[in-house]
Parts: C-alpha cells; sequence; structure tokens
C-alpha cells in the first residue's frame, strides 16, 4: 500500500528519502532506489548501515559465527540479561545476547 501510495503521489524518482526511518521498514521497500535513511537512535543508524549499507561482507564468516555463538552456554548475569530477561527474549537468550554484545564491543 505505502509503495504503491508514494508511486502514485510522486510519480517516477531516483532517490527516496526516509527522514525519521526508525527500523528501515519504509525505507526497505525502495530498496531499489537511492536511499537516504536517517533517525536519531544509534542503534538504528547501525541497523540502516547492516541493511542499506554498500560495504562487501563474507555470507562464510557470519555463518561461522552464528555457528559458534548457538553453541556457547552462558550462566552469568549480565547488563541484558538483568534489564530484559522475560520482555522479548527468555533469560537464557538475554544471557547469550549480553555475553555477545560485551564481545563485539571490544572489537
Amino acid at each position: 500500500f505505502l509503495r504503491t501510495t508514494i508511486l502514485k503521489e510522486c510519480g517516477e524518482f531516483n532517490v527516496f528519502a526516509d527522514l525519521f526511518a526508525g527500523t528501515g521498514s519504509v525505507a526497505s521497500l525502495f530498496e531499489d532506489k537511492t536511499l537516504i535513511v536517517n533517525d536519531i537512535l544509534y542503534s538504528n543508524y547501525v541497523c540502516h548501515n547492516a541493511w542499506f549499507g554498500t560495504q562487501r561482507y563474507s555470507m562464510s564468516t557470519i555463518e561461522n559465527y552464528i555457528k559458534r555463538y548457538n553453541k556457547i552456554s552462558v550462566k552469568s548475569e549480565n547488563y541484558v540479561s538483568k534489564n530484559f530477561a522475560n520482555t522479548f527474549f527468555s533469560e537464557y537468550n538475554c544471557k547469550k545476547i549480553g555475553f555477545i554484545m560485551k564481545i563485539i564491543y571490544y572489537l
């Protein structure tokens, strides 16, 4: 609905700007265009770079990380488990997320 309506009202264009992009769901409707995405939250900036960026990546490297992290078992509490356990994710998964987050932070 959104893509159809925007194209109908705006006609043809090459650049789409989503100035309050949030999760990027509207911008993702126009991945065939040059995108400008913006949001005040740094976490959304990181996600926008991952989803819409042009950087090269290695799928095999990503798959290896997933395999490695799926095998770990985390028992200790951390920031994520203390503050978000059993909200969007289980306590166990929050411990794992917090553990992985620390590794990424210190890279």
